[in-house]
């Protein structure tokens, strides 16, 4: 009957039914509690960082942390669209080159990611988009890309596909853009200045570009990995147990991962910065500190997701906000107020990127109108919203049960045939649905329809004049 470590389950479940540690709240150091992991049918001995079980596009863990949503359910609520909801990309900072500016898309935005000076975009049915310094073709998205699954930016663009299979793009003065024969059942791939790093299927790693630092020089004790990150000179692999083994450049201590690193759950780098984020939510950076961007605020917990830039550095909190420190000069730290449900964060040189959600996973109709949010989206092409988008004062799901257009005015229609044109009884507080020509709704012995029509007095005032 005892639950020795407070995660929900009692210590005779874990060890019996579940094979989980009755000593570990979080048994496979996924940040998720086993308890959490069972209730929404997940795995408690397989992590969850980065699964996205149902795919749409959300994290397993943004969903049970962040939005309360069921990881194995696509459209929790019902409303015709995945849980990650009107995606929308938030940019600041530093726009000199047109890289704060977020361009329009022609589908969901699913990821971003930030190079040193450009963006990348991976929008849902597996394209990308590019924007920013176009410094040696680095926004120069191949024109047959397509099915792509991830990305990574740097000096480099690349791009993992459906297949396993890396593209690269950008910057090749060091063959960085030369993918080697050995690349295949790609995983995940990351992008240094010189250098690139992709990590296999198998748990290993093949890095190719500059090796003037051995940053392309995989120790040989470095196998089950989980993840991979590249700085200017130095690479970083996360260790499936937690650990984190850094080589390459140490000029400023970038590869010497401190003591208190374990059980990590993610790691990042940039510039000769790096940083690791823990399975408890916390942070750890070292490196490269001449702004204090490798200083980790006191206040900075309960961390979803970390970027860092060329002197900066972002959490995504767990309430959907994200904080921001280091080098502000051009503002890259000065978060905007519009910034919230954030669900990931990119950081350049200078700039900044948050993708957050507009909409609600949990609401099927979140402007109220009468419409499911998938039907706005991809029926009607209204906007889930608003809940009048024709302007016109009748709400688009009353327009499109009465055979309506919800995107053109019908102010100047009679549905009730009353005589009474539709726009006139929405603006004298009249439905104009519903017969008024009988009506007298003010009680001053004028009939609505005589009121609106014959006289324009108000219908809904008694004295329309106020002379009493």
């Amino acid at each position: 009957g005892s639950d020795l470590d407070g995660d929900g389950l009692l210590d005779g479940e874990e060890v019996n039914t579940y094979g989980t540690d009755p000593l570990l709240a979080d048994s496979d150091g996924d940040g998720v509690s086993d308890r959490l992991e069972i209730d929404y049918g997940l795995n408690p001995l397989v992590g969850h960082w980065w699964t996205d079980t149902d795919g749409d596009g959300l994290e397993d863990r943004i969903e049970v942390m962040l939005f309360g949503t069921d990881p194995t359910n696509p459209d929790t609520d019902n409303d015709g669209l995945p849980d990650n909801e009107l995606p929308e990309v938030i940019a600041w900072g530093w726009d000199e080159y047109g890289q704060s500016t977020v361009p329009s898309f022609s589908s969901v935005v699913e990821d971003v990611q930030a190079g040193p000076y450009y963006n990348t975009a991976l929008l849902d049915g597996g394209t990308v988009v590019a924007w920013g310094l176009n410094l040696d073709g680095v926004c120069d998205v191949p024109a047959s890309l397509s099915n792509v699954v991830t990305v990574a930016s740097g000096n480099t663009s690349l791009a993992v596909l459906e297949d396993g299979s890396v593209v690269a793009w950008g910057d090749d003065e060091y063959g960085q853009c030369t993918v080697p024969v050995g690349v295949s059942n790609a995983v995940a791939v990351a992008a240094g200045r010189r250098h690139c790093l992709a990590l296999l299927g198998d748990g290993s790693i093949v890095a190719w570009g500059d090796n003037e630092y051995g940053q392309c020089t995989v120790p040989v004790n470095v196998s089950n990995v989980a993840a991979v990150a590249a700085g200017d000179y130095h690479s970083l692999a996360l260790l499936d147990d937690g650990s984190i083994v850094a080589w390459g450049s140490d000029s400023l201590n970038e590869c010497e991962v401190p003591a208190s690193v374990s059980n990590a759950v993610n790691v990042v780098a940039a510039g000769r910065q790096s940083m690791a984020l823990l399975n408890d939510g916390s942070l750890v950076g070292w490196g490269y500190d001449y702004v204090g961007q490798s200083t980790v605020p006191a206040e900075v917990s309960h961390v979803m997701d970390v970027a860092v830039g060329g002197l900066h550095s972002l959490a995504l909190l767990q309430d959907g906000s994200v904080f921001a420190w280091g080098y502000n000069e051009r503002n890259q730290c000065t978060v905007p107020s519009s910034v919230s449900n954030a669900v990931a964060v990119a950081a350049g040189n200078y700039h900044s990127l948050a993708l957050c959600l507009q909409g609600d996973p949990l609401d099927p109709d979140m402007d109220d109108d009468g419409l499911l949010d998938g039907e706005e989206v991809n029926t009607y092409g209204t906007d889930p919203l608003n809940a009048d988008c024709d302007g016109d004062g009748i709400l688009d799901g009353d327009e499109v049960a009465n055979g309506l257009d919800p995107l053109s005015d019908n102010t100047g229609s009679d549905l009730d045939e009353d005589g009474i044109l539709d726009g006139d009884e929405v603006a004298n507080g009249l439905d104009p649905f519903s017969d008024n020509t009988g009506s007298d709704l003010d009680g001053d012995g004028l009939l609505d329809g005589e009121e609106v029509n014959t006289y324009g007095t108000d219908p809904l005032l008694a004295d329309s004049d106020g002379d009493g």
